[in-house]
């Protein structure tokens, strides 16, 4: 139930088909839906560039949206290349540090799905929120 604009090096709108309504916040190349619906997304190019996707219909199932609100995940976990998907029931400033504890990278991680690309060296990191209430491990191997 996760969609993604396959369009790189652009700005994202995902959008309800019935009403047509713009989804607040909902702006990165990843959405994942929380209530069943129908979505598209209006893709802008530099240059004036825009299209729009198809609306697709989703059925949300599974683990219901209050169960995600204390977790966080990060997977893949371990990653190959340094790439890795981080979803949250809920945005919060992070921190990606390696194990001597030195900070590589901040970032903010919004609500939902979003791809980190961090061109981390292979060794072990933790993603943690500023507050320091969440703390994950992050392998990263060839």
């Amino acid at each position: 139930n996760t969609l993604t604009a396959f369009q790189g090096s652009a700005t994202y709108q995902w959008n309800q088909c019935s009403p047509l309504t713009a989804i607040s916040g909902a702006t990165n190349q990843v959405f994942t839906p929380s209530v069943t619906g129908s979505y598209y997304v209006v893709i802008n190019l530099s240059g004036g560039c825009t299209d729009s996707s198809s609306c697709i219909n989703i059925t949300v199932t599974g683990i219901p949206n209050a169960d995600l609100n204390n977790q966080v995940m990060i997977y893949p976990n371990p990653s190959d290349d340094g790439k890795f998907f981080i979803r949250s029931g809920f945005a919060f400033e992070a921190k990606i540090s390696d194990i001597s504890g030195r900070v590589i990278r901040r970032f903010n991680a919004s609500e939902g799905q979003q791809t980190i690309v961090a061109d981390l060296p292979p060794g072990i990191y933790f993603i943690e929120s500023e507050d320091r209430t969440i703390k994950r491990k992050l392998i990263v191997g060839n």
